[in-house]
């Protein structure tokens, strides 16, 4: 898994929860690349999952150019994409537990959309009579990665927690 964060989450604690989640959604996580930024909504964690042959290296590191001054356009050959807002830890209105928790499901949750891609499960967008698209909500692949998710919460004991409560304690002591 290729990492670009751009947060002030250490690397050394959202490493083993991104693959502890790669490996509950059986994702072959080797050639998959995830990038961590700050969303602008404090409290909220979001992501999205894309199905990219090669990704721009300049759309990961928006800094890195050429000599000439232009944005290198190198690619990056990987089976998958996720690209996660995280909250802001300095601002934590919530408990750090149930933070860490979001985190885990949504990286589960984007982690079971790459497992798609890497089969070729790709469901087809279905319309309805009206022709519009169905809710976000009651898509299949939708249902198919929440069934994933809740698995993979049911799954959690004993060792597999500690990467978890790490996260967790660090956020906590940083409020």
């Amino acid at each position: 898994m290729k990492l670009y964060n751009k947060t002030k989450y250490p690397d050394s604690l959202i490493r083993p929860v991104l693959l502890l989640a790669a490996r509950e959604a059986k994702t072959r996580s080797i050639d998959v690349v995830v990038k961590l930024t700050t969303s602008q909504h404090q409290a909220m964690v979001s992501g999205k999952a894309y199905d990219w042959i090669g990704v721009k290296e300049f759309w990961l590191l928006p800094r890195s150019r050429n000599q000439d001054g232009t944005l290198k356009k190198r690619e990056i050959k990987c089976d998958g994409v996720i690209h996660i807002s995280l909250p802001y830890i300095d601002d934590n209105p919530h408990d750090a537990l149930d933070r860490v928790m979001d985190i885990y499901k949504l990286s589960v949750h984007e982690f079971a959309h790459i497992t798609e891609y890497q089969q070729n499960n790709m469901f087809e967008i279905k319309r309805d009579l009206k022709d519009r698209r169905k809710h976000h909500d009651n898509r299949p692949w939708e249902k198919q990665a929440d069934r994933v998710m809740n698995k993979a919460i049911n799954k959690l004991k004993g060792s597999k927690q500690d990467c978890l409560l790490a996260l967790a304690i660090y956020l906590e002591s940083k409020q």
